[in-house]
């Protein structure tokens, strides 16, 4: 897939004092591994 037609995904990993839930961190690793840009 172009670079140009990938879609950008943003996964907020991140809430003020709390720490990425395990499910969150899944979530993150299975978009990377499917080759989304994931932006935490």
């Amino acid at each position: 897939m172009k670079p140009e037609t990938r879609c950008l995904w943003f996964a907020e990993l991140k809430q003020p004092g709390n720490k990425p839930s395990a499910a969150q961190l899944d979530c993150h690793a299975r978009l990377c591994a499917a080759g989304f840009w994931v932006v935490a």
